[in-house]
């Protein structure tokens, strides 16, 4: 008996006290967690998750940790990024058209910006992926750039045209 005993406690971590639900744990060999590859491996993995499930009949399937955490956070991120910055671009040209009383200086000044915003992306992957040796840039880092890089960059453009308006 407590040999069977041993068997059944060590099965506790994975299959619930009702006997209905399995949990099954493994390594990603892709590499860490945080790794551009780990994260590109998360939707396969459901794939292969969600095809082994219906196989055997379960009910649900779902793939966690770190990767699978990180890789949603990415995609929800990317998702927004680009939904959110054609929305900035657009409220901000109508705030510089209303404050310049002008449509084509706000259109100058937006594709300053955006110069600006991509000349600092191309940087900062010259600089952590080209010399520092980084797998990628960070999920966050291109919309925190755009919103620091409009918010300044208009800012500035908004304190310069004043300024040029009260020369002229």
């Amino acid at each position: 008996p407590v040999a069977e005993y041993n068997a059944y406690r060590s099965t506790a971590l994975f299959v619930s006290p009702d006997g209905r639900t399995v949990q099954f744990e493994a390594t990603l060999v892709a590499g860490g967690q945080q790794t551009t590859a780990a994260l590109d491996a998360t939707p396969r993995i459901r794939t292969v998750v969600s095809l082994a499930a219906a196989r055997s009949g379960a009910r649900a399937d779902g793939v966690a940790g770190e990767a699978a955490a990180l890789y949603d956070v990415s995609s929800s991120s990317n998702h927004d990024l680009i939904h959110i910055i054609p929305i900035a671009i657009l409220a901000i040209a109508v705030l510089l058209a209303l404050v310049l009383r002008s449509v084509v200086a706000p259109l100058y000044l937006i594709v300053s910006v955006a110069l600006s915003y991509l000349a600092a992306l191309g940087v900062s992957t010259i600089l952590f992926i080209d010399i520092g040796g980084s797998s990628g840039l960070t999920f966050i880092l291109p919309f925190l750039m755009f919103i620091f890089l409009l918010a300044l960059g208009e800012d500035y453009n908004i304190l310069v045209m004043t300024r040029i308006r009260e020369e002229a």
